[in-house]
């Protein structure tokens, strides 16, 4: 459950929130996180997410070594051990990158852009067969029955979710956007420079959480932005 203090936030923040969970709404897909319900007091705003009990992508990278010692990617890592050195197998990278595209065609054919994909945005449920193996003994998660297109990749591997629709904005096929938002480290280079940009912004940030996948470490790391653009050049 995200809970917002909404009587502390700024209008501008304020929108962000109401328009995540406005396009929340409209997209039901196996690789975007579900929003079941959603409910606003006069001080709070409350929102009944799907749970992903792996946390994010970012933190299996981080903790890539210790993958093996948990219950959900034990088997993962047995099967598909990581490199000696790097991020993740590769296997289980083109299956991060195939779940990734599958959630972002999705959002691009009803013309939203996400502008914030970034591992930490990325996150992760257990695969479906270690769920039905454990459903005696767990407690059941909550599916979102609008969902009808099936998951992409290895079906023994966990499920990737893009959440956090807070800088997601509609953007038709020829419109173009000129805010400056997201996470630096993972933005386009015409963001940066602040530029026209479309939709083609969110396939530079998927390249560098690819990159991150395979390397364990970002594609380019900077202090500030003109540092950054520099790097990038």
């Amino acid at each position: 459950i995200k809970s917002v203090n909404t009587s502390k936030l700024s209008s501008k923040l304020k929108d962000n929130l109401l328009s995540e969970v406005r396009i929340l709404q409209e997209l039901h897909h196996p690789h975007i996180v579900s929003l079941f319900y959603f409910k606003e007091s006069h001080s709070h705003a409350h929102l009944v997410m799907e749970y992903c009990e792996l946390g994010d992508l970012s933190a299996v990278i981080r903790k890539r070594a210790s993958l093996g010692e948990h219950e959900a990617t034990k088997d993962m890592v047995r099967k598909y051990p990581n490199p000696a050195i790097g991020g993740l197998n590769e296997v289980v990278v083109r299956h991060f990158l195939k779940q990734m595209a599958s959630g972002l065609q999705w959002i691009r054919k009803r013309n939203f852009l996400h502008r914030d994909i970034k591992p930490q945005n990325l996150l992760l449920v257990p695969s479906r067969p270690w769920r039905e193996a454990h459903k005696d003994v767990r407690q059941p998660l909550m599916t979102d029955e609008h969902v009808s297109e099936p998951a992409s990749g290895i079906d023994s591997l966990p499920l990737l979710k893009i959440a956090d629709f807070g800088f997601a904005r509609y953007l038709s096929s020829i419109q173009l956007a000129d805010t400056l938002c997201g996470s630096p480290l993972y933005m386009a280079p015409e963001i940066l420079r602040y530029e026209k940009y479309d939709a083609k912004a969110d396939l530079w940030s998927t390249g560098t959480v690819l990159f991150e996948m395979i390397s364990g470490k970002p594609p380019f790391r900077a202090t500030n932005h003109v540092e950054l653009i520099a790097r990038i050049d």
